[in-house]
């Protein structure tokens, strides 16, 4: 079975996996530029929203280096919270007799 991943715009063999993984720090000026190239690569690739599945559900602390999806892994924290906070909003909205009871 094929897996999306062979069908990713980081694996043409004019892409060099190393732009994925910038060298400067994420706070310095020439980080942008490190990971500008990778993001193009992503910007183009036709699974990028199935790497990016793939990615967020690697826990944060496993997923702290590189360029994935586009995003680094400060960007992909961000859509983890925003996930996060939507899911619990939306548990909070949930009429109370849709709430499971709470055993102990």
């Amino acid at each position: 079975m094929p897996d999306f991943r062979d069908r990713a715009a980081c694996r043409d063999a004019a892409v060099d996996p190393e732009w994925f993984f910038p060298t400067a720090d994420p706070r310095a000026k020439t980080y942008k530029a490190e990971a500008a190239r990778a993001k193009a690569v992503c910007g183009r690739c036709l699974v990028r929203s199935a790497c990016l599945e793939a990615i967020l559900a690697v826990p944060g602390p496993k997923d702290k280096d590189g360029i994935t999806a586009g995003l680094d892994p400060e960007e992909r924290d961000v859509i983890r919270v925003r996930r996060a906070n939507q899911a619990d909003r939306t548990r909070r909205a949930a009429p109370a007799s849709s709430r499971r009871p709470v055993t102990v």
